[in-house]
């Protein structure tokens, strides 16, 4: 028996899709945005009273929904995001998926906003637009942009995998939204995803790529509607350590958060007065600071090793590959969530929610014990878990663990480095044996000028001790050399690929 199909729901908000000369006999005067009954004047393929009709129409039902009034997407505000994504939760049943008819210039912000804040979602919302409008010109790539995004809305019409996400069609490609970049203002192809595949191309047929797309969730779908604008974006250029403006910036009132794009793969500039300048807002204003890259592919992985951990030790988050505008819109979700805490802002800002980056960091901190030391005298340590490690990830797609020291301070009393053991998971009183499966490793420190994070790399041990939801510890063991390692927080840091 053949299924019904329930058709699609397009929210029409505007753009250059929907616009036509603001003087219907001078094609040159300058555009403005029509209403829904205009626009459907002029695109008989959706009409619901041409079915029928005619040979070219779409074949199920199109409903609308629109902004009052349409907008131009530069004007479209985290309160129409608000309003679009409580659209998609109260008819998330009712149809086989929405189509989002948009603006291109802020496109790539409503869909990243609308990925956090639909959770559990389990029906494509596509949003596309237009370079040129149908409504008036011959050649335009705004019909065909919306015809195939409505495709690619109602799988069981086009006869093609359910994509569960909040999407971008344009220009042939089916992208997912929290990874786009604009990258044309007028090609046709205007916009890419650096660092994440296509999900689907349209050409003579429709095809998805059930490898990349997000499997249907089996949670009840949730509404994330709250946000907070709290958030300001930050190029990094030579000399603004010396400028004022960071100061500045961050000092303003209400500011909560801020993505930091750094120079290649997240570096900032390190002079110690700059560096303090972020330190001050992160650590005593728990002000959110995140780190993305300013190349357009790749991205940062603050505290991976140690050359970053100047930027952790001031209190910056990693931003992986996330897109500038992604992250903006992260955490206007994240700060609007009120049960959230600082410390969960901060754990869910570095772990993948909707696909938006490549990897994901779990953090598992330790107890704080004062005047942490292992020296020559009492060359044991053992480090308990304050909480379960978090998240959920396969252990064995673990890519990198580390168990990091904060202000550590490695005094020695010769030239001879010290040679520092770790284990994990061992009693107070075991024997330590470096032919133990606890054993993670035997690494060498010198003499700190001062104190810095001293990171270790426990990769291996871990992949086979360290599971979500499980508490793990860790000893730190003073196996040669004179001298002696101290430190004042810890924690166990794991890398995994966001799709674990």
């Amino acid at each position: 028996m053949k299924q019904e199909n329930k058709g699609v729901l397009v929210l029409y908000t505007g753009g250059t899709i929907g616009s036509m000369p603001a003087d219907p006999n001078d094609p040159e005067s300058p555009q403005r945005v029509v209403d829904w009954a205009t626009f459907l004047k002029h695109t008989p393929q959706i009409d619901p009273d041409q079915v029928g009709k005619r040979a070219d129409h779409i074949g199920f039902r199109v409903d609308c929904w629109s902004l009052e009034p349409p907008l131009d997407s530069c004007n479209v505000a985290p309160e129409d995001w608000a309003a679009m994504a409580e659209v998609i939760y109260k008819n998330h049943d009712d149809y086989e998926g929405f189509v989002i008819l948009h603006g291109t210039d802020t496109m790539v912000y409503t869909a990243s906003a609308l990925s956090f804040m639909l959770e559990n979602l389990k029906k494509p919302v596509i949003l596309t637009g237009a370079q040129r409008s149908h409504t008036f010109m011959s050649r335009n790539d705004g019909l065909q942009n919306m015809m195939t995004a409505l495709m690619f809305a109602n799988a069981k019409s086009a006869n093609i995998e359910v994509v569960p996400e909040v999407c971008i069609y344009f220009g042939g490609k089916l992208l997912r939204g929290n990874r786009c970049r604009k990258m044309d203002a007028e090609g046709f192809t205007a916009y890419f995803s650096p660092n994440y595949p296509a999900l689907g191309e349209a050409g003579g047929v429709l095809r998805v790529d059930r490898e990349h797309i997000l499997p249907v969730p089996t949670q009840a779908l949730q509404l994330r509607r709250r946000l907070d604008r709290s958030v300001i974006g930050l190029d990094l250029f030579p000399g603004i350590q010396d400028s004022g403006l960071v100061e500045s910036i961050l000092g303003i009132k209400d500011i909560k958060a801020m993505v930091v794009r750094g120079f290649g793969t997240g570096n900032i500039p390190t002079k110690p007065e700059f560096l303090s300048i972020f330190e001050e807002a992160t650590l005593n204003r728990n002000i959110h600071i995140i780190n993305v890259s300013q190349c357009l592919k790749g991205g940062v992985a603050l505290g991976m090793y140690e050359t970053s951990a100047q930027l952790l030790e001031i209190g910056m988050l990693t931003g992986f590959d996330l897109t500038p505008e992604s992250a903006l819109c992260k955490l206007m979700v994240l700060l609007g969530d009120e049960d959230l805490s600082t410390r969960d802002i901060r754990e869910r800002a570095q772990q993948s929610i909707a696909g938006e980056m490549s990897k994901s960091l779990h953090v598992q901190a330790m107890r704080l014990d004062a005047d942490c030391l292992i020296s020559n005298e009492a060359p044991r340590w053992r480090l308990s878990p304050a909480s379960p490690m978090g998240g959920a990830f396969r252990p064995a797609d673990m890519f990198n663990a580390v168990l990091r020291l904060y202000e550590a301070e490695v005094k020695t009393d010769d030239d001879t480095p010290l040679e520092i053991e770790i284990y994990l998971n061992v009693a107070s009183d075991d024997v330590l044996k470096k032919d133990s499966p606890n054993f993670a490793g035997s690494f060498k420190r010198r003499n700190s000028d001062e104190p810095f994070i001293v990171s270790f790399d426990i990769t291996s041990a871990a992949r086979m001790l360290i599971k979500p939801g499980e508490r793990i510890s860790a000893t730190v063991h003073l196996a040669n050399g004179n001298g002696s390692l101290s430190w004042s927080k810890s924690e166990i840091a794991v890398f995994v690929p966001s799709n674990s």
